[in-house]
């Protein structure tokens, strides 16, 4: 994938980690019609 290129008035911030919130990810999956109960709890 090419580095992108700022525009005028633009900054490019390199990412080195990032994260996602367990909870968020069930409610996405539950809006798109997975069961939870196929889920591992642990």
């Amino acid at each position: 994938m090419p580095i992108p290129s700022p525009q005028t008035g633009e900054v490019l911030v390199k990412i080195h980690a990032s994260g996602v919130n367990p909870s968020d990810t069930k409610s996405n999956l539950v809006a798109v019609g997975v069961d939870l109960k196929c889920l591992s709890l642990v």
